[in-house]
Formats: C-alpha cells, sequence, structure tokens
C-alpha cells in the first residue's frame, strides 16, 4: 500500500510540475483556453442533440463563461500606435488601460 501511495504522490507532483511549468503543453494557461475553446465550439444547437456534449456543457458551461469574463479582453489596452499591417491583421503597440 505504501508503493502505491508514493507512485501516485509522485505522479501527482509531476502534473502539478506540468501545469505550473509555462514551457509545458499542459500549463494552466492552456488547459483554461482549452476548456474555453471546447465549451465554444460544442454550443451549437445541431451538437447538443449529442447527449455526451449537452451533459459537458450543462456541467461546464457556467464556468467557461466565467473564465470568458476573466480573461484579457481587447478593451484592457489602449492602441499607442499602428506598428504594420499585413494579411490577416494588424500589429498594434498597446498600453495596458489598467495602470
Amino acid at each position: 500500500m505504501l508503493g502505491a501511495e508514493s507512485r501516485l504522490e509522485s505522479r501527482l507532483k509531476k502534473l502539478e510540475s506540468l501545469i505550473r511549468n509555462p514551457q509545458s503543453a499542459l500549463n494552466l494557461e492552456t488547459l483554461l483556453d482549452s476548456m474555453n475553446a471546447l465549451a465554444r465550439d460544442l454550443n451549437y444547437p445541431a451538437l447538443r442533440k449529442n447527449k455526451n456534449i449537452d451533459a459537458f456543457l450543462n456541467r461546464y458551461e457556467k464556468a467557461a463563461s466565467q473564465l470568458q469574463e476573466l480573461q484579457v479582453k481587447l478593451e484592457d489596452f489602449d492602441k499607442v500606435k499602428l506598428i504594420g499591417r499585413g494579411a490577416y491583421g494588424e500589429v498594434q503597440l498597446v498600453r495596458c488601460s489598467c495602470l
């Protein structure tokens, strides 16, 4: 039993390390972005007919909405200067309006 507990503790420590490491593919920001994107992409009437998708959204839709409200938004910044314009959009120099 002690060996199983230490293996579990070791795996949990490794998982926590991956979540805290900004270079990891499993970092917290990536996981939250993935959760938000999944909830948004599945929220269509045709997809909600699937009982598993509907159950997922019923369980996590409120959390995904809260997450979306708390994320950094374009409105959180003041545009300072247009740096460049390309085929896919613009690059702007911005300043955080919270300062």
